[in-house]
């Protein structure tokens, strides 16, 4: 629901300041001058498709005289002539990514400084295990909690997917403890194709140890 809206936005104020226009109208060639203006922007033919999809679901909601509807095979052979289109400059922007020392910073606050009322205490113990694997799997968070596409589905990590167990460490010849954690619910594999992670207490910082943690869960 929040794409939709934040498409209808980003319409509504190009035909406004673009156009000149102030009764949207979602017609062919409307569509093409605004999806014209995002490959212009070098977005990528991934997202202009996107905007295209749900531009498209928006009219059909619509469906009026006034707000237009689009021809969607003009609008498709447009996009067809935009993909044979390199685009010029497909650098990503880049994105910082958390590093072990914002994970503690986050991990610190949960157990010492978070004022939130939990009505069982596990709920903040099963919070920092969700940072904790997700941090040392660099899972995508719809593969431990529920996800946007799977909302009501109420299926996440389990108890039961995760196991204790002691390992003899290859380098060292000594036993150690290892979490098993096992993801049914990655994305495009989702209860498909079984994937296990073994995760160890490395470091000097307790605070960031999975084993430790799901031993006094």
């Amino acid at each position: 629901m929040r794409k939709l809206d934040g498409v209808e936005k980003r319409f509504s104020k190009f035909y406004r300041e673009m156009l000149n226009m102030t009764q949207v109208k979602y017609t062919s060639d409307t569509i093409i001058l605004y999806l014209q203006s995002l490959f212009d922007e070098r977005k990528l033919h991934s997202t202009i498709q996107t905007e295209w999809t749900l531009l498209r679901m928006i009219s059909k909601t619509l469906h009026n005289d006034l707000s237009g509807t689009p021809n969607a095979t003009k609008v498709n052979k447009f996009l067809d002539h935009l993909k044979a289109q390199p685009i010029e400059n497909n650098t990503y922007k880049t994105k910082s990514v958390a590093n072990r020392s914002d994970l503690r910073s986050i991990l610190q606050f949960l157990w010492t400084e978070d004022p939130t009322f939990y009505t069982a205490h596990r709920y903040r113990l099963q919070l920092a295990l969700f940072l904790l694997v997700a941090s040392f799997t660099a899972s995508r968070p719809g593969a431990i909690v529920e996800g946007s596409n799977h909302r009501s589905s109420n299926e996440s990590l389990l108890y039961g997917e995760t196991k204790l167990l002691v390992l003899r460490d290859e380098a060292t010849n000594k036993l150690e403890w290892v979490l098993a954690v096992y993801f049914h619910k990655r994305k495009n594999r989702r209860w498909k194709e079984e994937a296990c992670f073994h995760l160890r207490d490395i470091g000097d910082d307790p605070m960031t140890w999975p084993v430790l943690l799901t031993r006094y869960r």
